[in-house]
């Protein structure tokens, strides 16, 4: 269904590991070539391989470090005038601790990839779907989002409310434009992302796989997919709440749960 909906090639990022290669995994599997990004070459090309003999589409890679200038001029000149039907953007990464202990030059590459490849690269890409009309876009946020600051994940949560809040303008603006835009919004998953952000795996993480699965059909049927049973309670229970007691919250559960490890 995803390659009659949205023809032409897929573009992934974040895809050589968790729910990015997931992503390109299912969508591979509906028949559409992808174009998969990461900025780990031999994962990337491992994944690559794999997706292709698996589904048997064409599937190319390019490492880019999306927090580098210039990284969507090379991604978009990379697809050159190949058609883009659906672009999913997932690369992310984040810090856990104090505010003040992550210095400056991480929270400025911190900001470029969660921030600003997310907007680059819509605004590189949605043009030619609007002018088409047709074509998809995934935002893969957090649930962190929700809260929407958390103390000891700062402005990891900030970036995840951006992207939260984007999408969801973004998805107004789209209304009648042939073009569909999902956010995802997972909780804790089993990827390496807890490796770098110095945090453990929380006791109900889903695999990235049955993120992938639920989320993805969700694409053109509504604007927002939160992933999981346990997170879509807790995605519930955050919105009934006073602002200052979510923030309280969300901060005792990351604690409890990715710093101490015992949720």
């Amino acid at each position: 269904m995803l390659a009659a909906r949205y023809p032409g090639w897929a573009l992934i990022t974040g895809a050589s590991s968790g729910i990015g290669r997931a992503m390109a995994g299912h969508v591979a599997s509906a028949g559409m070539p992808c174009l998969v990004l990461s900025n780990e070459q031999g994962p990337l090309d491992q994944a690559r391989d794999e997706i292709a003999s698996a589904h048997g589409v064409e599937v190319e890679s390019l490492c880019v470090d999306l927090a580098e200038p210039g990284a969507v001029q090379r991604i978009a000149d990379r697809l050159g005038d190949r058609e883009l039907g659906l672009l999913i953007s997932n690369a992310s990464f984040g810090r856990s601790g104090p505010f003040e202990s992550v210095d400056i030059p991480t929270y400025r590459r911190m900001l470029a990839v969660n921030v600003d490849a997310y907007v680059g690269l819509v605004h590189e890409f949605l043009p030619a779907m609007r002018a088409r009309g047709s074509g998809g876009v995934v935002l893969v946020s957090s649930i962190n989002s929700l809260a929407p600051g958390i103390g000891q994940s700062v402005v990891y949560t900030a970036t995840k409310a951006f992207e939260t809040s984007f999408a969801c303008g973004l998805w107004q603006e789209l209304q009648g434009s042939g073009v569909d835009l999902l956010l995802v919004i997972p909780g804790p998953t089993r990827t390496g992302f807890q490796a770098g952000a110095g945090t453990k795996m929380a006791s109900w993480a889903m695999d990235p796989e049955a993120v992938a699965a639920e989320a993805l059909p969700q694409l053109g049927h509504r604007l927002v997919h939160v992933a999981g049973d346990v997170n879509q309670v807790l995605a519930g229970l955050v919105q009934r709440i006073a602002l200052e007691s979510r923030v309280e919250l969300a901060s005792w559960m990351l604690k409890e749960a990715l710093l101490k490890g015992t949720l």
